[in-house]
């Protein structure tokens, strides 16, 4: 008997072809040839029993005298082939050839043979169904084994190939202790953080002296502040007054598609910094990499994933074995949200330091001023000027202090200088304060004329009551050039910001005077029904200035010292509601009568002004001092 099995694509085709089976297969078939061919010895024994009993009863027969029966008509029949599954010999006693077997012996044997050939062929058709199953199941297994191979191959070719830009990127961020020249002494300003951070650079420099002490090293440095403050500088300083390795690198990078990536990354980050040890790690957006967990989140996997790259950020910070070594290696961490910082990584014993990064004052402003204006060629009121720039640039960063220097050179060269001048400085301030210029003409309407005029007298308004009310604003500059970023009629007047952490009562009043020149100067010069739209952006900032003084300053006696803003703790009622409205109406009009009053009095100058905008299209505000001193007489308020 033959095996099959299924062979390559004729699976699919429902074609069956025969295979060569192993030894053990072979044995199984051949103990099935000998189990019929017992069962066939054994059934034609006992046919041969059965014959021979009969054959010596009919002998004892004729022996006895008595004659033999004659033949029936079945036995008249000629004699049938025997079929070829039959056994000859089984059917007829050996000892007595030629004899048949009687017809109910024939068909017990017939029965026998018929029910053996069925048990046989169900038992076989069993076994053979058993071994398809075994090969389709064998062949379903590698099926599956190869698609989840081929599938994992392109993520093994990905962590392959992420792992070796992970190395390169690490190599890449590591900033050799020879290629660094920063120091503190080049970080301009920022005491308080350089004295912070000078001690931690003696810790690294000398880590036994402390550890004899017993002094634990700091893991980590936290330095908080505004974007563009200073901190990435600092950790330069800090590395190269260390004399140890630098590696920098923000938190946005360690996240990826994959779960887990992120915590990963931190692992071979920080298996780096103890390769190159002393190191400084610096971490700039921190706050992306360590942010809070919580317990309930709608995103499972993302909070998840959070978990994982926290938990690994801990185990990192408490496994800092070469703290207890002569080669520390410390974090410094930076962020401008520190509030969402997780608290089990602010603890101390893993930030052991806070620092503050804040914006550098007057005095060091005008130091990055000169800073990066060395190597560039000035012209000579260039000196003086800085000084200036430096008050008028108040809660500015070092950053925004380089981009203007370097568009102050640009200016120079839009303008084929062989210098950079003052003007070109007072160029980039406008353009960072108030946007750039809108292109093409300025006035292209049909009253053009008019509109300049009025654009002229409603600036000139701003910034003449600006100059004589006694708590007014620093006027910076003035004029009537369309820009993008500035609002109302398409003129703007900038002032100096107070360097006054506090306002006073009357500091507030006379912003909110100032708001109101604008309005003010086109009744006074246009009359009453001549006034345009100008001064909807000046209504709005004197309203919300005048709330504030209200509800939130406690400047009004009307509403008392409470805070019944937004959040507020006092509950607002409709009638407090109604003084609160009330008391914003009183310090606008009074802003506004006030102002009306400094122009009428003032009148001719306000024209003389207007007039110069309308002649020059800007004016500075020293310019702008000259002319109201120049035709002012005494106290003009």
């Amino acid at each position: 008997m033959g095996r099959f099995g299924v062979v390559g694509a004729n699976r699919f085709q429902g074609v069956w072809t025969p295979c060569a089976g192993d030894r053990k297969e072979e044995q199984e078939d051949e103990g099935w040839e000998w189990l019929l061919k017992s069962l066939r010895e054994k059934m034609g024994e006992l046919v041969r029993r059965a014959v021979s009993d009969s054959g010596g009863s009919r002998g004892e027969g004729e022996k006895g005298g008595k004659q033999a029966p004659r033949p029936s008509e079945e036995s008249r029949q000629p004699k049938m082939e025997t079929p070829p599954s039959q056994d000859q010999t089984s059917q007829v006693d050996p000892g007595r050839r030629g004899r048949r077997l009687a017809p109910e012996q024939q068909n017990l044997l017939k029965k026998a043979e018929i029910e053996l050939k069925k048990k046989f062929t169900a038992e076989e058709q069993i076994r053979k169904n058993h071994m398809r199953n075994q090969n389709l199941t064998s062949m379903k297994i590698m099926v599956d084994i190869l698609s989840t191979v081929s599938g994992l191959i392109p993520l093994l070719f990905l962590l392959a190939n992420f792992s070796g830009r992970l190395v390169a990127a690490l190599k890449s961020l590591l900033v050799k202790k020879k290629d660094r020249v920063l120091t503190f002494d080049d970080v301009i300003g920022l005491e308080e953080a350089k004295e912070e951070l000078k001690e931690v650079a003696d810790f690294l420099q000398h880590p036994k002296q402390y550890r004899d002490l017993g002094v634990r090293i700091p893991a980590g440095v936290i330095l908080e502040g505004p974007p563009g403050s200073g901190k990435t500088l600092l950790a330069k300083a800090l590395a190269a007054e260390a004399k140890a390795s630098f590696i920098a690198t923000s938190g946005s990078s360690f996240g990826g598609v994959l779960m887990g990536l992120a915590a990963m990354r931190i692992r071979s980050l920080f298996q780096r910094a103890r390769a190159c040890a002393p190191c400084i790690v610096f971490i700039d957006e921190f706050d992306s990499l360590a942010k809070k967990r919580f317990s309930e989140s709608v995103n499972k996997g993302a909070e998840m994933d959070n978990d994982l790259t926290v938990n690994q950020l801990l185990t990192e910070l408490d496994g800092f074995v070469s703290r207890k070594t002569n080669k520390p290696v410390i974090l410094i961490a930076a962020t401008n949200r520190a509030e969402s910082l997780d608290p089990a990584v602010m603890r101390p014993g893993r930030f052991d330091r806070k620092i503050f990064v804040g914006y550098p004052d007057v005095k060091a402003r005008e130091g990055i001023l000169r800073h990066y204006m060395k190597g560039k060629p000035t012209g000579e009121d260039v000196e003086d000027h800085l000084s200036k720039v430096a008050k008028r640039t108040i809660g500015w960063s070092g950053a925004h202090l380089e981009n203007l220097i370097n568009e102050a050179a640009l200016f120079a060269g839009r303008r084929n200088a062989s210098e950079v001048g003052a003007m070109d400085l007072e160029a980039a301030f406008e353009r960072h304060m108030l946007g750039p210029r809108k292109k093409g003409d300025t006035w292209k309407s049909k009253d053009a004329e008019r509109v300049l005029r009025v654009t002229a007298i409603h600036e000139a308004g701003h910034a003449l009551v600006s100059t004589l009310h006694p708590d007014g604003a620093e006027v910076q500059s003035v004029t009537i050039v369309p820009r993008t970023g500035a609002a109302g009629v398409g003129g703007f007047t900038s002032f100096i910001p107070s360097s006054d952490d506090l306002q006073s009562l009357r500091r507030l009043e006379g912003q909110l005077a100032m708001a109101m020149g604008g309005r003010a100067a086109e009744e006074v010069a246009l009359g009453e029904r001549n006034v345009t739209t100008g001064a909807t952006g000046d209504i709005a900032h004197a309203t919300q200035l005048a709330r504030l003084m209200v509800e939130e300053f406690g400047f009004a006696p009307e509403v008392g010292l409470v805070k019944v803003g937004e959040g507020g703790f006092f509950r607002r009622s409709p009638g407090d509601q109604e003084k609160s409205d009330s008391a914003v109406r009183r310090l606008t009009q009074q802003a506004f009568d006030t102002a009306k009053g400094i122009l009428e009095k003032n009148r001719n100058l306000l024209f003389r002004i207007a007039d110069l905008l309308a002649e020059k299209e800007t004016i500075s505000g020293d310019e702008l001092r000259k002319t109201i001193e120049k035709h002012t007489k005494g106290d003009t308020f």
